[in-house]
């Protein structure tokens, strides 16, 4: 897969979860509208945060394709790249989270959970 590619699908990857948590919004605001006879009818905006849900919509989009961008030679496709685009916002907080081997055994070594010499050699 082209790097762009793995980029594009990333990144739509990335907006379609926020178009999804959209959703039960807009289907709430519709709701309202159908049951109110009388004008004014409900507004778009007492049900969404318009700029809030654009920023977060470009934030995951951009995750997405970093990630798609930076995963590109793993992927077998376009759904990978979606997916892993999707995907994008939890991956990067697991990658943050990653300790080094040496890191944990020191840790444990300080809490006085294993001995020194006890670590995987």
């Amino acid at each position: 897969m082209e790097l762009w590619h793995a980029g594009v699908y990333g990144a739509l990857g990335g907006a379609v979860v926020e178009l999804m948590t959209l959703w039960p919004l807009i289907m709430a605001w519709q709701a309202k509208r159908q049951k109110v006879r009388r004008k004014p009818r409900p507004a778009l905006k007492e049900h969404i945060d318009l700029p809030a849900h654009a920023l977060v919509a470009l934030t995951r989009a951009v995750l997405g394709a970093l990630v798609g961008l930076g995963l590109a030679d793993q992927f077998a496709g376009p759904i990978a790249a979606f997916t892993a685009g999707a995907a994008a916002p939890l991956l990067l907080l697991q990658l943050g989270r990653v300790r080094s081997l040496a890191a944990a055994q020191n840790q444990a070594a300080a809490l006085g959970e294993v001995r020194q010499d006890q670590g995987v050699q």
